[in-house]
């Protein structure tokens, strides 16, 4: 029963971090490892992981884009706006419990009742060829792989990024 009167007391993310604590006390489950990269401040750290996954991923290219030839021609594709059918096949493929960046999960967009909206949406960004920022984005997480934890080559990135964006991609 304390413990349970400790989960109620907490508030907000504590009380999410408490109901975890209680529940690996009562089952027994011991901490995974942890650790902190390498850097004397919050700050130092955000660097460090900065450095980390530039270093990995590389840089954006400067200066103008060139025009790419076109050495398939005539391959009947429709290049044109979005259909209401290809948004309904589009949405099929969303799996559920997966969150984005924003923190909303696909359901959302498949039961959100506003399918025509967000069509629009994305034919705007497909025929004007300008996306929203957000959609160029991505919420680098890092994940542990194995070895010292304050070492940042001992993490695998994944990226979370927004699931409108994917409607365009297919």
């Amino acid at each position: 029963m304390e413990r349970v009167q400790r989960v109620q007391a907490a508030q907000g993310e504590r009380q999410y971090e408490e109901a975890w604590r209680v529940i690996n006390e009562m089952t027994g489950r011991k901490r995974t490892k942890e650790g902190q990269v390498e850097g004397h401040s919050p700050e130092e750290r955000v660097v460090t992981w900065f450095n980390h996954f530039r270093r990995l991923l590389g840089t954006t290219a400067e200066g103008d884009e060139e025009e790419i030839p076109s050495f398939l021609q005539n391959l009947n594709i429709d290049d044109g706006p979005f259909t209401t059918s290809e948004f309904a096949r589009a949405k099929t493929t969303l799996r559920g419990q997966k969150c984005w960046a924003g923190r909303h999960t696909p359901e959302v967009l498949k039961n959100c009742g506003l399918d025509n909206i967000i069509l629009q949406f994305c034919n705007l960004a497909l025929l004007s060829n300008k996306q929203p920022d957000m959609w160029s984005l991505s919420n680098i997480i890092p994940v542990p792989k194995a070895g010292d934890l304050s070492k940042p080559d001992n993490y695998r990135g994944i990226s979370l990024t927004c699931i409108a964006a994917r409607f365009t991609t297919g």
